[in-house]
Protein backbone atom coordinates (compact mmCIF):
# COMPACT_ATOMS: atom_id res chain seq x y z
CA UNK A 1 0.00 0.00 0.00
CA UNK A 2 3.05 2.30 0.63
CA UNK A 3 4.49 1.54 -2.56
CA UNK A 4 1.57 2.70 -3.95
CA UNK A 5 0.40 5.67 -2.15
CA UNK A 6 4.29 6.74 -2.91
CA UNK A 7 3.64 5.73 -6.87
CA UNK A 8 0.51 7.58 -6.99
CA UNK A 9 2.31 10.92 -5.23
CA UNK A 10 4.94 11.04 -7.63
CA UNK A 11 2.44 11.32 -10.80
CA UNK A 12 0.66 13.87 -9.38
CA UNK A 13 3.40 15.55 -8.74
CA UNK A 14 4.48 15.28 -12.14
CA UNK A 15 1.06 16.50 -13.31
CA UNK A 16 0.84 19.57 -11.15
CA UNK A 17 4.35 20.34 -13.34
CA UNK A 18 2.90 19.61 -16.22
CA UNK A 19 -0.29 22.08 -15.73
CA UNK A 20 2.62 24.55 -15.10
CA UNK A 21 4.65 24.53 -17.72
CA UNK A 22 1.59 23.90 -20.33
CA UNK A 23 0.46 26.84 -19.01
CA UNK A 24 3.04 29.21 -19.42
CA UNK A 25 4.15 31.51 -22.28
CA UNK A 26 7.62 29.70 -22.86
CA UNK A 27 5.30 26.28 -23.76
CA UNK A 28 7.21 24.80 -26.90
CA UNK A 29 5.71 22.11 -29.28
CA UNK A 30 8.52 19.99 -27.95
CA UNK A 31 7.04 20.10 -24.45
CA UNK A 32 3.16 19.80 -26.03
CA UNK A 33 4.62 16.71 -27.50
CA UNK A 34 6.23 15.00 -24.23
CA UNK A 35 3.18 15.84 -22.46
CA UNK A 36 1.10 13.48 -25.29
CA UNK A 37 4.00 11.04 -24.58
CA UNK A 38 3.42 11.29 -20.78
CA UNK A 39 -0.26 11.16 -20.62
CA UNK A 40 -0.78 8.18 -22.94
CA UNK A 41 1.53 5.92 -20.82
CA UNK A 42 -1.13 4.90 -18.76
CA UNK A 43 -4.91 4.98 -16.82
CA UNK A 44 -3.15 6.27 -13.79
CA UNK A 45 -1.06 9.07 -15.76
CA UNK A 46 -4.67 10.33 -16.80
CA UNK A 47 -6.26 9.97 -13.83
CA UNK A 48 -3.70 12.25 -12.07
CA UNK A 49 -3.47 14.83 -14.75
CA UNK A 50 -7.38 15.18 -14.54
CA UNK A 51 -6.92 15.06 -10.39
CA UNK A 52 -4.74 18.13 -10.49
CA UNK A 53 -6.37 20.16 -13.37
CA UNK A 54 -9.60 19.79 -11.56
CA UNK A 55 -7.81 21.33 -8.38
CA UNK A 56 -6.20 24.02 -10.12
CA UNK A 57 -9.74 25.11 -11.34
CA UNK A 58 -11.63 23.94 -7.94
CA UNK A 59 -8.68 26.29 -5.70
CA UNK A 60 -7.64 28.84 -7.24
CA UNK A 61 -3.64 27.85 -6.60
CA UNK A 62 -1.97 30.83 -8.31
CA UNK A 63 -2.87 32.69 -5.34
CA UNK A 64 -0.57 30.57 -2.75
CA UNK A 65 2.53 31.41 -4.70
CA UNK A 66 4.99 33.58 -3.10
CA UNK A 67 4.74 37.12 -4.66
CA UNK A 68 8.60 36.79 -6.04
CA UNK A 69 7.82 33.65 -8.02
CA UNK A 70 5.40 35.87 -10.15
CA UNK A 71 7.39 37.49 -13.02
CA UNK A 72 4.92 39.54 -14.56
CA UNK A 73 6.65 43.09 -12.93
CA UNK A 74 3.08 43.73 -11.20
CA UNK A 75 2.22 44.03 -7.38
CA UNK A 76 1.09 40.54 -6.00
CA UNK A 77 -2.13 42.03 -4.78
CA UNK A 78 -2.78 43.79 -8.61
CA UNK A 79 -2.59 39.41 -10.07
CA UNK A 80 -5.12 38.68 -7.27
CA UNK A 81 -7.66 41.31 -8.21
CA UNK A 82 -7.74 39.41 -11.53
CA UNK A 83 -8.65 35.78 -11.17
CA UNK A 84 -9.36 35.70 -14.54
CA UNK A 85 -6.12 36.03 -15.98
CA UNK A 86 -4.26 33.78 -13.48
CA UNK A 87 -2.10 32.00 -15.50
CA UNK A 88 -2.52 34.39 -19.69
CA UNK A 89 -0.20 36.58 -17.53
CA UNK A 90 2.14 34.52 -16.35
CA UNK A 91 6.03 33.40 -17.34
CA UNK A 92 6.75 30.88 -14.68
CA UNK A 93 10.71 29.71 -14.04
CA UNK A 94 12.08 26.37 -12.75
CA UNK A 95 11.25 27.97 -9.51
CA UNK A 96 7.86 28.61 -9.92
CA UNK A 97 7.19 25.17 -11.74
CA UNK A 98 8.46 23.23 -8.38
CA UNK A 99 6.65 25.80 -6.01
CA UNK A 100 3.18 24.87 -8.31
CA UNK A 101 3.47 21.46 -8.37
CA UNK A 102 4.81 21.08 -4.62
CA UNK A 103 1.22 23.32 -3.74
CA UNK A 104 -0.96 21.53 -5.89
CA UNK A 105 -0.13 18.28 -4.94
CA UNK A 106 -0.12 18.97 -1.11
CA UNK A 107 -3.37 20.93 -1.15
CA UNK A 108 -4.48 17.63 -3.76
CA UNK A 109 -3.53 15.15 -0.77
CA UNK A 110 -5.16 17.14 2.40
CA UNK A 111 -8.21 18.08 0.21
CA UNK A 112 -8.38 13.75 0.00
CA UNK A 113 -8.04 13.08 3.81
CA UNK A 114 -11.19 15.10 4.14
CA UNK A 115 -14.38 13.05 4.61
CA UNK A 116 -17.40 13.00 2.16
CA UNK A 117 -19.32 14.42 4.87
CA UNK A 118 -17.38 17.60 5.42
CA UNK A 119 -17.34 18.76 2.59
CA UNK A 120 -20.15 20.71 1.30
CA UNK A 121 -20.35 19.41 -2.39
CA UNK A 122 -19.58 16.06 -3.60
CA UNK A 123 -17.76 16.31 -6.88
CA UNK A 124 -18.50 13.11 -9.35
CA UNK A 125 -15.16 12.89 -12.42
CA UNK A 126 -14.75 10.26 -14.83
CA UNK A 127 -11.44 10.36 -16.57
CA UNK A 128 -10.72 9.93 -20.64
CA UNK A 129 -12.85 6.63 -21.95
CA UNK A 130 -14.13 6.27 -18.76
CA UNK A 131 -18.11 6.15 -17.85
CA UNK A 132 -19.52 5.43 -14.60
CA UNK A 133 -23.96 5.97 -13.34
CA UNK A 134 -23.77 7.16 -9.54
CA UNK A 135 -27.11 7.22 -7.44
CA UNK A 136 -28.05 9.82 -6.00
CA UNK A 137 -29.79 10.77 -2.21
CA UNK A 138 -32.84 11.73 -3.65
CA UNK A 139 -33.55 8.35 -6.01
CA UNK A 140 -32.42 10.25 -9.26
CA UNK A 141 -29.76 8.35 -11.43
CA UNK A 142 -26.65 10.07 -13.15
CA UNK A 143 -24.65 8.39 -16.17
CA UNK A 144 -21.17 10.88 -16.77
CA UNK A 145 -19.67 9.92 -20.42
CA UNK A 146 -15.87 10.44 -21.36
CA UNK A 147 -13.84 13.65 -18.96
CA UNK A 148 -17.00 14.87 -16.87
CA UNK A 149 -16.66 16.71 -14.17
CA UNK A 150 -20.10 17.58 -12.05
CA UNK A 151 -20.73 18.83 -8.48
CA UNK A 152 -24.01 17.43 -6.71
CA UNK A 153 -25.07 19.80 -3.70
CA UNK A 154 -27.99 18.91 -2.04
CA UNK A 155 -30.24 19.79 1.24
CA UNK A 156 -33.66 19.89 2.62
CA UNK A 157 -34.72 22.67 0.65
CA UNK A 158 -32.38 22.22 -2.98
CA UNK A 159 -31.32 19.80 -5.33
CA UNK A 160 -28.60 21.80 -7.82
CA UNK A 161 -25.78 20.58 -9.73
CA UNK A 162 -23.31 22.42 -11.68
CA UNK A 163 -21.72 20.26 -14.89
CA UNK A 164 -18.10 21.76 -15.52
CA UNK A 165 -17.65 19.49 -18.54
CA UNK A 166 -18.34 16.85 -20.06
CA UNK A 167 -21.66 14.94 -20.68
CA UNK A 168 -23.70 13.15 -19.12
CA UNK A 169 -27.52 11.86 -18.61
CA UNK A 170 -29.76 12.40 -15.58
CA UNK A 171 -33.01 10.35 -14.68
CA UNK A 172 -34.93 12.54 -11.94
CA UNK A 173 -36.52 11.26 -9.50
CA UNK A 174 -39.87 13.16 -8.81
CA UNK A 175 -39.84 15.83 -6.30
CA UNK A 176 -42.41 19.15 -6.57
CA UNK A 177 -40.90 20.89 -3.56
CA UNK A 178 -37.66 20.69 -4.90
CA UNK A 179 -36.70 20.85 -8.47
CA UNK A 180 -33.77 19.76 -10.10
CA UNK A 181 -31.27 21.99 -11.34
CA UNK A 182 -28.52 21.22 -13.38
CA UNK A 183 -26.29 24.81 -14.21
CA UNK A 184 -22.98 25.59 -15.68
CA UNK A 185 -22.28 29.74 -16.25
CA UNK A 186 -25.33 31.46 -17.08
CA UNK A 187 -27.32 29.04 -18.05
CA UNK A 188 -29.66 26.43 -15.73
CA UNK A 189 -31.87 23.26 -16.42
CA UNK A 190 -34.65 22.83 -14.48
CA UNK A 191 -36.58 19.45 -13.89
CA UNK A 192 -38.77 17.55 -11.97
CA UNK A 193 -39.42 14.27 -12.67
CA UNK A 194 -38.04 13.62 -16.39
CA UNK A 195 -34.78 12.21 -17.92
CA UNK A 196 -32.54 14.26 -19.76
CA UNK A 197 -28.89 14.28 -21.95
CA UNK A 198 -26.41 17.14 -21.48
CA UNK A 199 -23.26 17.72 -23.85
CA UNK A 200 -21.41 20.36 -23.19
CA UNK A 201 -19.13 21.00 -26.17
CA UNK A 202 -16.62 24.14 -26.67
CA UNK A 203 -18.52 26.50 -28.26
CA UNK A 204 -22.08 24.99 -27.29
CA UNK A 205 -24.13 23.10 -24.95
CA UNK A 206 -26.81 20.43 -26.42
CA UNK A 207 -30.03 19.55 -24.42
CA UNK A 208 -31.67 16.54 -25.18
CA UNK A 209 -34.65 15.39 -23.43
CA UNK A 210 -35.88 11.66 -23.43
CA UNK A 211 -38.44 11.73 -20.72
CA UNK A 212 -41.24 14.67 -19.50
CA UNK A 213 -40.01 17.77 -19.52
CA UNK A 214 -37.18 20.74 -18.60
CA UNK A 215 -36.86 24.70 -18.78
CA UNK A 216 -33.87 25.71 -19.91
CA UNK A 217 -33.14 29.39 -18.98
CA UNK A 218 -30.25 31.46 -20.54
CA UNK A 219 -29.00 35.30 -18.41
CA UNK A 220 -25.97 35.29 -20.31
CA UNK A 221 -25.00 39.05 -20.49
CA UNK A 222 -25.31 38.86 -24.48
CA UNK A 223 -29.17 38.39 -23.55
CA UNK A 224 -30.71 41.89 -22.29
CA UNK A 225 -34.02 40.18 -20.21
CA UNK A 226 -32.54 36.47 -20.30
CA UNK A 227 -34.72 33.36 -21.84
CA UNK A 228 -36.32 30.73 -20.99
CA UNK A 229 -37.52 27.92 -23.06
CA UNK A 230 -39.51 24.59 -22.20
CA UNK A 231 -37.58 21.54 -23.66
CA UNK A 232 -40.60 18.37 -23.73
CA UNK A 233 -39.87 14.92 -24.58
CA UNK A 234 -38.24 13.84 -28.16
CA UNK A 235 -36.95 17.50 -28.07
CA UNK A 236 -33.59 19.09 -27.90
CA UNK A 237 -32.23 22.71 -27.58
CA UNK A 238 -28.83 24.51 -27.94
CA UNK A 239 -26.90 27.25 -26.20
CA UNK A 240 -24.15 28.13 -27.76
CA UNK A 241 -21.67 30.25 -26.10
CA UNK A 242 -21.74 32.99 -27.84
CA UNK A 243 -25.40 32.70 -29.57
CA UNK A 244 -27.60 32.11 -26.35
CA UNK A 245 -30.29 30.02 -26.34
CA UNK A 246 -31.97 29.03 -29.37
CA UNK A 247 -35.32 27.26 -30.21
CA UNK A 248 -36.63 23.67 -28.96
CA UNK A 249 -37.33 21.40 -32.34
CA UNK A 250 -37.77 18.01 -32.82
CA UNK A 251 -34.91 15.19 -32.47
CA UNK A 252 -34.77 11.23 -32.48
CA UNK A 253 -32.70 11.16 -28.80
CA UNK A 254 -31.10 7.93 -29.80
CA UNK A 255 -28.51 9.78 -31.43
CA UNK A 256 -27.38 11.82 -28.38
CA UNK A 257 -27.90 9.30 -26.18
CA UNK A 258 -25.94 6.36 -28.17
CA UNK A 259 -22.88 6.73 -26.14
CA UNK A 260 -24.67 4.67 -23.01
CA UNK A 261 -24.50 2.02 -25.66
CA UNK A 262 -21.09 2.75 -26.51
CA UNK A 263 -22.21 3.86 -30.01
CA UNK A 264 -21.23 7.42 -32.18
CA UNK A 265 -23.92 7.56 -34.62
CA UNK A 266 -23.19 9.69 -37.52
CA UNK A 267 -25.33 11.00 -40.21
CA UNK A 268 -23.45 12.80 -42.47
CA UNK A 269 -21.31 14.58 -40.33
CA UNK A 270 -18.08 16.23 -41.43
CA UNK A 271 -15.21 14.52 -40.76
CA UNK A 272 -13.40 16.78 -38.70
CA UNK A 273 -16.20 17.14 -36.58
CA UNK A 274 -16.01 13.12 -35.82
CA UNK A 275 -12.49 13.62 -35.18
CA UNK A 276 -13.14 15.65 -32.48
CA UNK A 277 -15.99 13.59 -31.04
CA UNK A 278 -13.51 10.37 -31.41
CA UNK A 279 -10.71 12.15 -29.54
CA UNK A 280 -12.80 12.96 -26.39
CA UNK A 281 -12.38 9.13 -25.98
CA UNK A 282 -9.00 7.94 -26.21
CA UNK A 283 -5.27 9.52 -25.35
CA UNK A 284 -4.66 8.35 -28.37
CA UNK A 285 -5.48 11.63 -30.34
CA UNK A 286 -6.49 11.14 -34.35
CA UNK A 287 -5.53 14.60 -36.38
CA UNK A 288 -6.09 14.87 -40.06
CA UNK A 289 -2.99 15.63 -41.88
CA UNK A 290 -4.76 17.15 -45.26
CA UNK A 291 -7.29 19.72 -44.25
CA UNK A 292 -8.90 19.15 -47.74
CA UNK A 293 -10.25 16.09 -45.85
CA UNK A 294 -12.28 17.99 -43.27
CA UNK A 295 -15.70 17.83 -45.11
CA UNK A 296 -15.63 14.32 -46.16
CA UNK A 297 -19.10 13.20 -45.23
CA UNK A 298 -19.36 10.56 -42.55
CA UNK A 299 -22.47 8.15 -42.08
CA UNK A 300 -22.23 5.32 -39.59
CA UNK A 301 -22.77 3.69 -36.07
CA UNK A 302 -19.13 3.18 -34.79
CA UNK A 303 -18.49 1.38 -31.59
CA UNK A 304 -16.65 2.94 -28.63
CA UNK A 305 -15.34 0.13 -27.60
CA UNK A 306 -13.14 -0.70 -30.07
CA UNK A 307 -11.04 2.04 -31.38
CA UNK A 308 -9.23 -0.07 -33.64
CA UNK A 309 -12.41 -1.06 -35.85
CA UNK A 310 -13.98 2.80 -35.54
CA UNK A 311 -10.63 3.54 -37.60
CA UNK A 312 -10.64 1.13 -39.90
CA UNK A 313 -14.29 1.97 -40.74
CA UNK A 314 -13.74 5.25 -41.03
CA UNK A 315 -10.52 4.22 -43.75
CA UNK A 316 -12.61 1.82 -45.31
CA UNK A 317 -15.47 3.93 -45.73
CA UNK A 318 -13.50 6.87 -47.39
CA UNK A 319 -10.50 5.63 -48.66
CA UNK A 320 -8.20 7.17 -46.29
CA UNK A 321 -5.00 5.72 -44.59
CA UNK A 322 -3.10 6.78 -41.21
CA UNK A 323 0.47 6.66 -39.92
CA UNK A 324 1.37 6.74 -36.42
CA UNK A 325 3.74 9.78 -35.49
CA UNK A 326 4.80 11.09 -31.76
CA UNK A 327 2.02 9.51 -30.12
CA UNK A 328 -0.46 10.92 -32.96
CA UNK A 329 -2.85 9.20 -35.29
CA UNK A 330 -2.22 10.87 -38.77
CA UNK A 331 -4.78 10.68 -40.93
CA UNK A 332 -4.15 11.09 -44.78
CA UNK A 333 -6.33 10.06 -48.20
CA UNK A 334 -4.86 6.70 -49.07
CA UNK A 335 -2.36 6.33 -52.13
CA UNK A 336 -3.43 4.23 -55.09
Amino acid sequence: MDIMNSQNNHLLDEAAEWIARLRSDQVSTADQQAFALWLSKGAAHQHAFDQTENLWQDLGVLQHLPAELLATGKPASAELSAPTTRWAALVFDRRAFAAAAAIAVAVLLTWQLVPPSEQDVSVVRTAVGEQKTIALDDGSTVMLNTHTRLDVDFSTARRELTLHRGEAYFKVARDRQRPFVVAWEDVTVTAVGTAFNIHREQQQTLITVTEGEVKVSDDHAHSDTGRSESVYAQQQIVVGTKEGLGTATATDPQQATAWQRQQLVFDGTRLSEVVVELNRYSTRQIKIADPLLNSLQVSGVFRLDDPQATLRGLEASLALEHVEQDGLILLYKKTL
